[in-house]
């Protein structure tokens, strides 16, 4: 569990204090909810949300992670999806595996 909370916090870090520069894409492609990279599907749609946020309207996409089996390309994915989707705030969340509740 450490490993994951690790993982998305450096994510998160890194996008964010990153600019968008020229990321490879190469080897991702889409068919309506799905994406892939190559031949393995990496993350599915799993909602779209609509808010106004300080009173600015706001389209937000969020996908899932299949598994975590290409989650080194977490930002390659992101900006994937921000080609297609200009004006869309994306978010990828990550599944939580091997969790457990210690009452």
């Amino acid at each position: 569990m450490n490993k994951l909370l690790t993982l998305i916090l450096s994510s998160a870090l890194l996008i964010g204090c990153s600019t968008l520069k020229k990321i490879d894409t190469t080897g991702f492609h889409s068919d309506h909810i799905t994406i892939f990279y190559e031949k393995d599907s990496v993350a599915t749609l799993s909602s779209i949300e609509y808010s106004i946020d300080n009173g600015k309207y706001v389209k937000e996409l969020t996908f899932k992670l299949i598994d975590m089996k290409h989650a080194d390309k977490v930002q390659n994915l992101l900006y994937y999806i921000h080609q297609r989707h200009k004006g869309w705030e994306i978010e990828i969340d990550y599944p939580i595996t091997n969790f457990k509740i210690n009452n």
